[in-house]
């Protein structure tokens, strides 16, 4: 919507992303082992790389707008991808953990449609053998809700989920949005926290990598205390 700007307001405006446009722009994005990493071209032409020690694509973006806010505020391009290096998500935040040979990603703080699909990308982005999503209730979507949570579980299937677990009873839509578009899915509705856990605890084996998300009144980091 911003884009379509571009060129007809008389204010000062930075524009950021992947496209040639841009002024602030990322290249060669790729995600390797536990991290992000992109290169920065700015709007004079000058360029730095940039480590991000997060998985997901969509991190991209807003270390873009960091770098943006920091040149304009007179810091070097290079001085702050270097400080970019020192991020760390905050607690239940896309936090990974190694419980063994089981990747356990937190994503358990909070959640929304767009959050839900950035936590399914960074699932996606880890090296795994099998890639289970806990995905729960999406709280306070009105009247959009069932829409949303379909529309989620859409994604999970086209997107290489192997076992989805839903919890709560919005999230039984996660469920049927998945088994639209792949019917033969492995997917558990489940109704509690304690549920999911002992389900996981079943079935876990080496290799596997578990997202865990869910608004923050669904208190999905029970599931995680419990795995970890």
């Amino acid at each position: 919507m911003l884009a379509g700007l571009r060129g007809k307001t008389t204010y000062e405006t930075v524009f950021y992303g992947a496209a040639p446009w841009c002024d602030f722009r990322a290249e060669g994005i790729a995600v390797l082992k536990e991290t992000t990493v992109f290169r920065c071209t700015g709007p004079r032409g000058e360029s730095a790389d940039v480590t991000l020690p997060a998985l997901g694509t969509h991190h991209v973006l807003d270390a873009l707008a960091g770098l943006a806010v920091a040149q304009r505020l007179g810091v070097h391009l290079d001085r702050a991808a270097a400080a970019l290096g020192g991020y760390r998500p905050l607690a239940m935040r896309q936090q990974i953990y190694n419980m063994g040979d089981v990747t356990v990603i937190d994503d358990s703080y909070n959640s929304s449609p767009d959050a839900a699909r950035s936590g399914l990308n960074v699932l996606l982005g880890v090296k795994a053998c099998r890639r289970v999503a806990v995905l729960a209730d999406m709280l306070e979507l009105g009247e959009y809700s069932r829409q949303a949570h379909f529309e989620v579980g859409v994604c999970a299937a086209e997107n290489g989920v192997d076992i989805l677990l839903t919890v709560g009873p919005e999230s039984k839509a996660v469920a049927e949005g998945a088994r639209s578009v792949r019917p033969g899915i492995d997917c558990r509705v489940l109704e509690s926290n304690d549920q999911a856990a002992a389900e996981l605890k079943s079935f876990l084996s080496p290799g596997d990598a578990v997202l865990i998300k869910g608004s923050r009144g669904m208190h999905t980091d029970e599931i995680v205390r419990a795995l970890l």
